[in-house]
Formats: C-alpha cells, structure tokens, sequence
C-alpha cells in the first residue's frame, strides 16, 4: 500500500495538508474549552473542605427603608463571583451618620435618606499569609464586594474578617 495515492492523498483517505488543519482546529478548541471551563488552581479550589469557619462583616449603605427582605440563614453569594460564600450569620441596620454643616459649625448627624447595613457572613474557609477564602470566594479586609442573597443586592465593603470557632 503507498503512502500516498495518485490524488495525493494520505492512505487514499485524506489530503495531508487537510489533516494538518483539522489537528490544528482540534488542538485550538481543546486549549479554549480548557481555558474557559477548566477547575480552578488547587489552592483556589472551592471542592476544598474545610473545618475551619471564616466570619466577614460587610459594611453598606442603602436607601432607608423600614424592612430589607434579609433573613438570617440566606445564603449568600458574591455578585459575578466563584459561587457560594456561606450564610447569613445577623444583618443590623441603622441609620447612617453624616457631617453637616450647620452655619460655621460641623455636626454629626443620622441621615434620614440612608442606612448602613451591617452582614455578617460565616462560611467554611481559612485565613492563611497568601491570602483568606470563604467558601468559593477569596477575599481580603477592605475590598469592595457587592453581596448577593436570594432577594437582596448590596454593594459593600468588608470591614471585618476573622476565624471563628
């Protein structure tokens, strides 16, 4: 049997410029489905276990209102993020304090128009010197997140995050 046939093709079967294209075509939809739908790094990896329970508190500000649908025990969830960050350990609202500026003199007052909303979310996780994770997400002190729950958005910022027993 040749190698190839009068038509030059590979075994009679394919033209090898052809069978060139079409590993290439392969190879490049392997390589994308793998960038796009591959698992996480290890140390990133949410299937991790962990008998460990973060706490984070996030800090936000809403327009007052006299109920926000939150319920303790709703899961929550970052907005965009890897998936689910723990449940709703106790939310509290109050009203926001502003500075005014009442003739020449700055005082401290609650906003009428606002409140701050306090979360505080418990999760599986860690806190390690690369880095700390709850559930799915990694987060950090400070950052700016915006907090989803089943019938409640929020953006937020974390001003607390710590280990609990």
């Amino acid at each position: 049997m040749k190698l190839l046939d009068e038509k030059k093709r590979l075994f009679g079967v394919v033209n090898p410029v052809d069978l060139v294209a079409i590993l290439l075509a392969a190879t490049l939809i392997l390589v994308l489905v793998t960038v796009l739908f591959g698992r996480p790094d290890s140390a990133l990896d949410s299937d991790v276990a962990s008998d460990r329970t973060v706490e984070i508190v996030i800090l936000g500000v809403l327009p007052a209102a006299d109920s926000y649908p939150i319920a303790e025990g709703q899961p929550v969830s970052r907005f965009g993020g890897a998936g689910l960050m723990g449940d709703l350990y106790s939310y509290e609202t109050r009203y926001s304090p502003r500075e005014i500026l009442i003739g020449d003199e700055l005082t401290i007052m609650d906003a009428v128009t606002t409140k701050d909303v306090e979360l505080t979310v418990r999760g599986p996780g860690s806190i390690e010197a690369a880095g700390a994770s709850i559930g799915a997400e990694r987060v950090r002190h400070g950052q700016m997140i915006e907090v989803q729950l089943p019938y409640f958005q929020m953006n937020g910022r974390i001003i607390s995050l710590r280990e609990v027993e």
